[in-house]
C-alpha cells in the first residue's frame, strides 16, 4: 500500500510534535535536521518544503504555546 501525502498542514504540524519529541529527548543540542528527518521518516529536503530554517519551526512552536496560554488565562478570567 502507497503511502498517502499528508497536507501541508498536517505535516508542519507533525514537524512540530517531532521537534517537541527530540528537544524533550535530547535537549536543543540533539535537534539537528538529521535526527528530525529520521524521526519524521522523511529526507531533510521534505522538512524544507514546509519550513525555511529550524528557527521557523521554533517560532511557530512558540507561537502556539503563547495562543495556548492566551486561551488558559482567558477561561480563567472569565471564571
Amino acid at each position: 500500500m502507497a503511502k498517502t501525502r499528508e497536507t501541508g498542514e498536517v505535516r508542519r504540524e507533525q514537524i512540530k510534535q517531532a521537534v517537541r519529541l527530540i528537544i524533550d529527548e535530547k535537549g536543543f543540542k540533539g535537534l539537528s535536521t538529521k535526527n528530525l528527518a529520521k524521526k519524521l521518516g522523511l529526507s531533510e529536503g521534505a522538512i524544507f518544503r514546509h519550513y525555511e530554517s529550524k528557527a521557523q519551526i521554533i517560532a511557530d512552536i512558540v507561537a502556539d504555546v503563547r495562543k495556548d496560554m492566551i486561551g488558559a488565562l482567558q477561561e480563567v478570567a472569565m471564571s
